[in-house]
């Protein structure tokens, strides 16, 4: 009979261990995201297990069970274990099972989200798409003597610079340059255009205009030309040209 009180005390001490042992998953929470190539602490809290125990920590996708198995990773029963979640992961609900290595004692997670991560740069990190105001497109001489050239000037303007500025309607003039080191890089060659008259904003758009070399004596009686700027402006900035473009033309000018 005491034999039978001391067997009967042994089940019940080791039913009594083996049923107080737990395994509470502590992190992920139910609803959380965690991202793809991003690392993440899975926690957990054990009850009648000691710190050494070997742990299996698995993940399933959708629901726990064998067909949605997709990771297994091993560790000690610490508490905590880092997962690195692989970019190959493919978006959706996920579940974790931690359990002993003998899987006497399990604990299982809420159902949380693996997504992909979008990140959004700042507004001044972005690459703007650069849409120019103006395009000189293309420039010919039609009209050649000793001191004047007539120039044939193909250009477009995009649709935004028929915008007022300033409540001035949009004006754009036309001037050509002819480099030379004799006059600061540059040296100017009038043109007939009158300054404020501007000239036809569109696209596509050709403008005949007369280059003259002048007969100011600061200018040589003769020089020898080899390109030509062709620059456009806003009437109201000078100093700042909306487009231009250099082409070769040689000349030999004449006053």
């Amino acid at each position: 009979m005491k034999k039978l009180v001391f067997i009967n005390f042994i089940f019940f001490v080791l039913f009594g261990l083996i049923f107080s042992q737990s395994i509470i998953i502590t992190s992920p929470h139910a609803g959380d995201t965690w991202y793809k190539g991003h690392a993440y602490n899975i926690t957990w809290n054990s009850s009648g297990i000691p710190a050494s125990t070997n742990m299996k920590i698995n993940i399933f996708k959708n629901s726990i069970n064998t067909a949605n198995f997709i990771e297994q990773i091993t560790t000690i029963n610490d508490g905590s274990e880092n997962w690195l979640i692989g970019t190959g992961y493919v978006t959706g609900t996920f579940y974790i099972r931690i359990k002993t290595s003998d899987n006497a004692v399990h604990g299982d997670s809420d159902g949380f989200s693996v997504k992909k991560k979008f990140t959004l740069l700042p507004v001044n990190n972005l690459k703007r798409q650069h849409i120019p105001l103006c395009t000189i497109k293309e420039v010919n001489s039609i009209f050649t003597t000793s001191d004047k050239v007539t120039f044939r000037v193909k250009y477009s303007f995009s649709p935004t610079a028929s915008i007022s500025i300033v409540d001035r309607p949009a004006r754009y003039r036309l001037v050509a340059y002819i480099p030379n080191s004799k006059s600061a890089g540059r040296l100017y060659f009038s043109c007939t255009t009158s300054p404020f008259q501007g000239i036809p904003i569109g696209q596509e758009k050709t403008y005949i205009i007369d280059v003259i070399y002048s007969s100011d004596l600061n200018q040589p009686p003769i020089f020898k030309s080899g390109t030509a700027e062709f620059v456009i402006f806003s009437i109201y900035n000078s100093e700042n040209p909306v487009c231009s473009k250099k082409i070769d033309f040689y000349h030999e000018w004449h006053h």
